[in-house]
């Protein structure tokens, strides 16, 4: 009996022991963590009106691209060659051609070398830019871009018979030879070989 009243009381002991040690062990782990730290606010953007929306693409919509510069190759000396003349067609051109001059303006500066078009000296007044030319003292060749309100581009290949422009401008000797082509995008509709005097191209 009395044996085992020692072994109620050890038992008890150990149980109490273990009860302050539990304790003990959950305060020290309390104590060591970090008390929450308070919520930062938190933006939330709502989408803008329909109408605000709208402005704004409409304000960073990029605008149609600008024509593209045209390409010229130049390959002559400036100091002896000044290609600045309105060429004129000795004759009339057959009718499916809408144009019947070509103006050169070609001043050899590479900051802005100048221009090239194909026109027209009837009432109509029909015109287009060269996007690409090849202007050397003997030849000229361009191609230009479609002519307004049409689907027909025109390019030409030709020999200077002659380089004094101002000097033989208003005679009707030919200076300018050469292959004259009507085309749709790349493809020839019409051609002739056409002979050009010059005559003065204003500034």
């Amino acid at each position: 009996m009395r044996r085992a009243v020692l072994w109620i009381i050890v038992i008890m002991t150990t149980f109490m022991i273990g009860i302050g040690f539990d304790r003990a062990v959950r305060t020290f782990v309390a104590s060591q963590i970090p008390s929450p730290a308070e919520p930062k606010p938190v933006a939330i953007y709502l989408p803008e009106p329909a109408s605000e929306v709208t402005q704004t693409i409409a304000s960073t919509t990029p605008t149609a691209p600008d024509k593209p510069k045209p390409t010229f190759i130049l390959d002559f000396n400036r100091d002896k060659f000044w290609p600045w003349a309105d060429f004129q067609a000795i004759g009339p051109l057959p009718t499916t051609f809408e144009i019947d001059s070509i103006q050169v303006g070609i001043n050899g500066f590479s900051t802005h070398p100048g221009f090239i078009g194909v026109d027209s000296t009837q009432d109509s007044h029909q015109s287009a830019n060269a996007v690409f030319a090849l202007v050397t003292e003997r030849r000229l060749f361009f191609v230009t871009e479609r002519m307004p309100d049409s689907e027909f581009e025109y390019r030409f290949d030709g020999e200077f018979l002659h380089t004094d422009f101002e000097g033989l401008a208003g005679t009707n000797t030919p200076v300018l030879r050469g292959i004259l082509r009507k085309t749709k995008n790349g493809r020839t509709i019409a051609e002739c070989t056409v002979s050009f005097r010059a005559e003065r191209l204003g500034c």
